[in-house]
């Protein structure tokens, strides 16, 4: 008995194009999202105004489960004036979504308190933590290099 050779069509599989047609979305969707984003910076400080007699001391980078997290802490006559963020968690679409909210909120709060005692924002707990003790860490190395008594 002979084998019975299966008809072949000339219809597309549907399934396979519609993966197709997801993954241009889903590419055109980040492609935008990180356009967006590039123009907005995470720490929420403004790019072209800077404190003209600050000090930056760099924290050392921290690693997270979804990248590091780094800051500058910007220090004028004892005073925490600015927190600059270096580097954050940026691979993942939803990471560079939440942290452009979460970084100024962060912000905010460390200039508020005058130190690296920052509340965990509910959704970012990795780069809340990262940046906590980047923070610390930069706060550390103005206090060595006696910038600050924070």
């Amino acid at each position: 008995m002979a084998a019975r050779s299966r008809p072949t069509s000339r219809r597309r599989r549907p399934a396979r194009v519609a993966r197709l047609g997801a993954l241009v979305v889903s590419c055109a969707a980040t492609g935008g999202l990180t356009l967006l984003f590039a123009k907005v910076d995470p720490s929420g400080a403004s790019a072209n105004v800077a404190p003209s007699s600050a000090s930056g001391f760099v924290g050392d980078p921290v690693a997270t489960v979804y990248g590091s997290v780094q800051v500058q802490a910007q220090v004028r006559d004892g005073v925490l004036v600015d927190v600059v963020v270096l580097a954050y968690p940026s691979a993942r679409s939803a990471s560079v979504a939440t942290n452009a909210l979460v970084l100024p909120q962060l912000r905010t709060q460390a200039l508020a308190s005058q130190s690296a005692r920052v509340h965990t924002v509910s959704g970012a707990t990795y780069t809340s933590e990262g940046y906590a003790r980047s923070l610390q860490s930069a706060l550390d190395n103005a206090r060595l290099a006696g910038a600050t008594k924070l």
